[in-house]
Order: C-alpha cells, then sequence, then structure tokens
C-alpha cells in the first residue's frame, strides 16, 4: 500500500448542540504510526459487514463534495485546502442532525498494493486506556483513536469513478449506530443510496460462485453450500427481510462465521447489506441452466449426478429421467 497524502482534524459536537472544528494545518508525516493507522482503519472497513453502496449525486451545486475531490485528483491540487472545506460541507451537514456526535475526520488518498487508487475518510472516536511509565511503573489513564471499531466511513473507488462503473463509493458504519444519524454523512459525502437489487444479488450470487472455485470446495460440498444461499435466500424474500452478509457468513461456515465476508473483503467486492434478494439472480444457486437461440436447458443442481449426467471431456449431457410432459410431447413427435 502507499499513502500519496493524509491528514486527520477535529470535529466537536454535543447531541442537541452546535458544531466546532480544529483543521490541522499541515499533511500528517509518512511514518510509520501513519502506515499503522491507514492500514487497520482499511482492514477495519474492508472486515466491516454494516456495508452500503452508492454513486455521487449528479448536482454539484447541492453536493459539491465530488467536485472538491475531483479538481483535488485533476489538477494535483491543494490537499489540506481540499480537506478544509469538506470539513465545512461536514460540519454544516452534521448540524442538521441533531443527535449526531463528532469525532477525528481521517482523509486519506492511498493505492492498494495492486496499484488501484482510493481516497477514504474515516471518522473515528476515542477510547479510554490504561498506560504505564516504563520508568516507575506508574499507571496512567490514556486516550487513543478507536481504529477497530469505525463511527463512520466512506471509500470511492477512484478508478472505477472516472469510469462510471457500477457503485464506486461504498459506506461503512458500526453496527450500533443508528441509521438516521448515518444520513448527514451520506449526505455530506453527496451519494446516492443505488442498492439495486438484480444488480447486487447477480453480484452476490458470482462471489459466491467464485468461492467456492477459490476456497477449494469439492462438487458435493459446493452442491451444500449453494443450497445453503439459496434457503437463505428464500427465507429473506419470503419474510420480506433484507440481505445481511455477516448472517450468510455465519451459515456457510458456524466455525469460521467470517470466512466469506473476509473473502469479499479481500477480493474488494464492493456490495453492502439491505438490499431484497432477487428470485431471477438467486435461482442459479439451485438451477444449472443455459440457452441460445435454438434451446434452453435449465434443471435442478441436485439432479447432476443421478438423474443427470455430464461428460466434461466429450461435453455431452444425460437425462437419464425425462419428465413425463416431455416424454409425453416427444412421443407425439416421432
Amino acid at each position: 500500500m502507499q499513502i500519496r497524502e493524509a491528514i486527520v482534524h477535529r470535529i466537536d459536537k454535543e447531541r442537541q448542540g452546535r458544531a466546532t472544528l480544529t483543521l490541522r494545518g499541515d499533511v500528517l508525516p509518512k511514518d510509520g504510526v501513519l502506515t499503522s493507522l491507514v492500514e487497520k482503519s482499511r482492514d477495519a472497513y474492508n472486515s466491516n459487514p454494516n456495508r452500503a453502496v452508492g454513486i455521487f449525486q449528479p448536482n454539484q451545486l447541492v453536493y459539491p463534495f465530488s467536485k472538491l475531490l475531483d479538481s483535488y485528483l485533476t489538477a494535483a491540487g491543494d490537499f489540506i485546502g481540499f480537506t478544509h472545506q469538506s470539513m465545512t460541507l461536514l460540519e454544516n451537514h452534521i448540524n442538521g442532525e441533531p443527535f449526531a456526535t463528532g469525532g477525528y475526520a481521517i482523509f486519506i488518498d492511498y493505492e492498494d498494493d495492486s496499484g488501484k487508487r482510493f481516497f477514504m475518510i474515516v471518522i473515528l472516536k476515542l477510547k479510554g486506556g490504561v498506560g504505564i511509565n516504563e520508568i516507575n511503573l506508574a499507571l496512567s489513564e490514556n486516550w487513543n483513536l478507536d481504529v477497530d471499531h469505525l463511527h463512520e466511513a466512506a471509500r470511492v473507488n477512484i478508478e472505477n469513478w472516472k469510469s462510471s462503473k457500477g457503485n464506486y463509493i461504498s459506506f461503512a458504519r458500526t453496527a450500533s449506530t443508528n441509521r438516521t444519524f448515518t444520513q448527514y454523512f451520506r449526505e455530506f459525502i453527496g451519494c446516492t443510496q443505488f442498492i439495486e437489487s438484480k444488480a447486487q444479488t447477480t453480484i452476490l450470487v458470482k462471489a459466491i460462485t467464485t468461492y467456492c472455485q477459490e476456497t477449494g470446495l469439492n462438487a458435493d460440498a459446493t452442491k451444500i453450500l449453494k443450497a445453503k444461499a439459496f434457503e437463505y435466500f428464500e427465507e429473506q424474500k419470503r419474510e420480506n427481510k433484507p440481505i445481511s452478509l455477516a448472517a450468510i457468513s455465519m451459515r456457510f461456515n458456524n466455525d469460521e462465521p467470517k470466512a466469506f465476508t473476509d473473502f469479499l473483503a479481500k477480493k474488494e467486492i464492493e456490495i453492502g447489506d439491505g438490499f431484497e434478494p432477487d428470485r431471477g439472480s438467486y435461482k442459479y444457486l439451485k438451477r444449472i441452466g443455459g440457452k441460445d437461440t435454438e434451446m434452453s436447458i435449465s434443471f435442478d443442481r441436485a439432479l447432476l449426478g443421478n438423474t443427470v449426467s455430464y461428460n466434461k471431456e466429450k461435453k455431452v449431457l444425460t437425462f437419464l429421467k425425462l419428465p413425463d410432459s416431455l416424454v409425453e410431447e416427444l412421443d407425439k413427435e416421432m
């Protein structure tokens, strides 16, 4: 990971109160402390299952953050001035939410190990702890940034934004944060929360297939895992409940309940909670099918290896038991 620029500012606000800003005048030095802070923030962000995705609002007069960010990126401009202007926007929006509280806002421009560029804003709180004087062994109270628990965070995939590819903004929040409190943060970024059920379900289904392949699951284990996913989607659809990535990951593996969400984070698959599963997209977890202009074939995945066999070398599919209606139709033709 390469850190291009990073800076921290403070916004103080009590509930029902007005916000005040304390702005840092220079960027943070690129040392081991900053690297540790950014890496921990990124890891906490990637492992956070409470995420939503979206794109920038087109009206930059009402939502000017994207314009400010674009000016900084395009002209390689004044990073400090850009973050100061952004903090003023944040102050205006947080004042509109009586119950919201402040924190330390960290602005990070970085590239990951593959060279992809991201811009991330993380708001952290302080957590209390106990320190010790190494000389006289006296105990003392100290305060540290709670990097393990993101209060609010947003990340922009710069490449996807510039190419208008998918939902290039993602958000993370603490599980305990009331959703209404985070509205001011999304409006500050200028994000339209675009969670389109069909597209998101398709991405998740593809991610499940990739997960099965890359974790080395055999055919039987893959079939079982996809059946679990299908059952979960059906339950959520039937009860009109949204998808939870943490819940589906736990259902996949009780012994390693974060294995699937960790996989999504490692692959940087931008998908968020809260969308309704689309049956037309997830049915392929249970069924195998394909079609062209002349033929359409679809059957239950559980039949493969039983009444349906496939010769991989010859690319030949054999049905050992046909539906009565199909038999009747074929008999008429012959």
